[in-house]
């Protein structure tokens, strides 16, 4: 669900208006897909949708996505830094980021010499 959050506030902060339709094209995956993980969205409270046509996050949508969005940018960023090219980064980081907690998210930000996760969230 996470991938899904982080697309539509992606979508939200280029001033695009959140469809269906752009979700699944963004993240490769058939309509149905979308629909199931909006409705899974919206009984959590992350979204408001009028059957996928009108998408809205909410508050709590946009801080989780936002997060998830954070924690790719860092690792993604550690991931440069120790060597890797910006394109591998991103694509491992976005593997990576199901697993990694604040905690590892933390020694990986002392270890590049980032600021300290959770200081810009």
């Amino acid at each position: 669900m996470m991938d899904y959050l982080a697309v539509m506030v992606g979508m939200e902060q280029s001033g695009k208006k959140i469809r269906s339709v752009d979700i699944a094209s963004a993240l490769g995956v058939r309509k149905p897909s979308v629909c199931n993980a909006l409705g899974k969205l919206s009984r959590s409270g992350c979204i408001i949708s009028d059957s996928g046509r009108e998408i809205e996050l909410t508050e709590e949508g946009r801080r989780l996505g936002g997060e998830y969005l954070e924690r790719i940018r860092v690792l993604s960023e550690v991931l440069v830094r120790g060597g890797l090219s910006a394109e591998c980064a991103r694509a491992c980081a976005g593997h990576m980021v199901h697993e990694a907690s604040d905690e590892a998210l933390r020694a990986l930000c002392r270890l590049a010499g980032l600021p300290e996760w959770g200081s810009a969230v």
